[in-house]
């Protein structure tokens, strides 16, 4: 590949992390990508990436999801975190998870912890812990409790 452009991506914004916590890996994973076939990637963004919907025309499709979710990007992913809250937003069954100082490879990054989220996740769906999203809890509805709102509130907490 391309030495300009193949440094421009492996040393990106996603991926100085990366190089910070594991420089000999880093190398290593630059080294690999430099040998990828130019045209092979550039035919991956222009055919594969570029084309693909923004999850912002998902929107319908999130919100009436019913199956358990769970977004997973690291704190310095920018190209993810919008994408992330928003469907932690849109759908009842998403959950948000974001791992601090970690780009785009979070699971190369920090794997003990990404495979504790993501044990605790499946445990949970296993065991029938993961539950959507209490409606009172959707930031439109945060300021505009009406009484059917309040009609809902436990009573542990009507009573405190």
């Amino acid at each position: 590949m391309d030495s300009l452009a193949a440094t421009r991506y492996t040393i990106g914004a996603t991926r100085v992390q990366p190089a910070n916590k594991d420089p000999r890996g880093w190398i290593e994973s630059d080294s690999q990508f430099r040998e990828h076939d130019p045209s092979g990637s550039a035919h991956s963004l222009r055919e594969v990436i570029a084309p693909r919907p923004s999850m912002l025309d998902h929107e319908d499709d999130l919100r009436n999801m019913t199956v358990p979710m769970m977004v997973l990007t690291g704190d310095e992913d920018w190209q993810c975190l919008s994408p992330g809250v928003f469907m932690k937003r849109t759908s009842p069954t998403c959950s948000l998870c974001v791992i601090p100082n970690s780009g785009h490879g979070i699971n190369l990054e920090e794997p003990a912890h990404f495979n504790q989220v993501l044990n605790e996740f499946y445990t949970d769906i296993e065991l029938r812990r993961w539950k959507p999203r209490d409606p009172r809890a959707f930031a439109a509805k945060t300021l505009q409790a009406d009484e059917a709102d309040l009609g809902q509130i436990p009573a542990f907490i009507r009573e405190n």
